[in-house]
């Protein structure tokens, strides 16, 4: 296939999403994918792709699937980045789910303790 950016429109990028979603599960930490899934990366890859088409000066179709790993990379680094501060340090972070056993626990625990009741006491 042959590809031309000298009427700096984009080419129909919808066929290559599947590529590039793949790429991105492949690249993806697993530990931030509950942070980003690999579809929202590809979402953001086909729109910096769409503008920024008329800076890509390839021509083969070879061409523009490096060009687009490119763009994918580079988002995904961003994504990287965004969630390696220590105030957003993924292995900082909790499950809600841990938290929601852990609080039961304890409360199922208190609800057993052995209390006297306000009956008792009189």
């Amino acid at each position: 296939m042959k590809v031309s950016a000298e009427d700096h429109a984009a080419p129909e990028l919808e066929q290559y999403r599947d590529y590039l979603k793949l790429l991105a599960e492949l690249q993806l930490n697993p530990r931030l994918r509950v942070k980003e899934g690999g579809s929202d990366i590809v979402q953001q890859t086909m729109l910096d792709a769409h503008r920024d088409f008329a800076d890509f000066r390839g021509k083969t179709d070879l061409e523009l699937r490096a060009w687009l790993k490119m763009v994918l990379t580079r988002n995904l680094l961003t994504v990287a980045k965004r969630y390696r501060t220590l105030k957003r340090s993924v292995g900082r972070e909790v499950s809600l789910q841990d938290q929601l056993e852990k609080s039961s626990t304890l409360f199922h625990r208190q609800l057993a303790a052995d209390q006297t009741s306000p009956s008792m006491k009189l």
